[in-house]
């Protein structure tokens, strides 16, 4: 009996596979599930980072109330012989820079920008041996400065190499910062709170809790009460060896649109509060709690915490 050929099963196979159009559409929902997901993704990391940061502001805080357990006061915002200052020293930017202001617009600072450095120190400084870093306190007795607007020979030997150091704690984890400032300094985002400066006075009042010289002690010196007075908060930009960058204010002395994320001055290092936290920043208070404080806070409360001895009513909500 003959029988009837058997058909080739390779003719009548299935391919199982996608077809271009299928495999477009998959990678168009993959695309849009990646679009949702992402930002919320950022949303969480910024959350993060944000705090982390109130954490890095509540340690100093602690560091400050050590150092004012032990010489009895909180550190100056910087210290200065008034009868024979040190003078600047210029530096230069040797990369470039851009600062985010909360205008929106971009602070574009060129490489070879200079930049004066304080001669002087400030609380960055002081409280090194109350955030474990003893091996950077500097000789206290070597000038930064040769008397030239240069760094003295002793100051390049012994000092230079510790105010280069980056130190975690005093970098916020949002920061877009580069990795080194002008002449590879080391940068800060945090300052301490000099208080409030009204329009009405033609020189700004030491009201805060840091100041030039200032001996302001916890228990006796700030009526207003420690847990109603800002002492730390964020700033954009600076360098914790300069004591320009020790210290911000609230001040109504400049015509601008708010508080927050303004450059001061003509200078390239004049800088206030601000953040890269988007609508809030970041403060310690006195008593070492931290707030994330809203940019559009009314301007009465910010005056009020500001600070330390204003007996104002007003108190940022809790």
């Amino acid at each position: 009996m003959q029988t009837a050929p058997r058909p080739d099963s390779r003719s009548t196979a299935v391919r199982a596979g996608f077809t271009l159009v299928e495999l477009l559409v998959v990678m168009a929902i993959i695309a849009l599930l990646a679009s949702l997901l992402f930002p919320a993704i950022q949303r969480v990391r910024e959350g993060g980072r944000r705090t982390a940061c109130l954490s890095q502001l509540h340690n100093l805080a602690i560091a400050t109330h050590d150092y004012n357990n032990v010489y009895r006061t909180l550190p100056s915002g910087w210290v200065s012989d008034l009868n024979n200052p040190r003078g600047d020293i210029n530096t230069q930017l040797t990369q470039p820079m851009t600062v985010k202001l909360g205008t929106g617009q971009q602070l574009l600072l060129q490489a070879g920008t200079t930049y004066p450095v304080s001669g002087e120190w400030g609380w960055h400084a002081f409280i090194l041996p109350q955030i474990e870093e003893n091996n950077l306190v500097p000789d206290w007795n070597i000038p930064k400065d040769n008397g030239s607007n240069q760094w003295s020979p002793a100051f390049r030997m012994n000092g230079l190499q510790k105010i280069r150091t980056q130190i975690e704690v005093y970098i916020c984890p949002s920061s877009t910062l580069p990795q080194v400032g002008p002449d590879q300094l080391a940068f800060t985002n945090y300052r301490g709170n000099l208080g409030y400066w009204p329009l009405t006075q033609q020189v700004p009042l030491d009201n805060g809790v840091m100041f030039l010289n200032s001996h302001v002690e916890l228990s006796r010196d700030i009526p207003d009460g420690t847990s109603h007075t800002l002492m730390l908060g964020e700033s954009l930009f600076g360098l914790w060896g300069d004591a320009y960058a020790c210290c911000a204010r609230f001040r109504d002395d400049y015509a601008t649109p708010n508080y927050f994320d303004q450059q001061w001055g003509t200078g390239p290092y004049f800088f206030g509060w601000g953040s890269y936290h988007g609508d809030i920043v970041n403060f310690v208070y006195a008593d070492a709690h931290e707030a994330s404080i809203p940019k559009n806070t009314d301007r009465r409360v910010l005056q009020s915490i500001a600070t330390r001895n204003g007996g104002e009513p007003e108190r940022l909500p809790n």
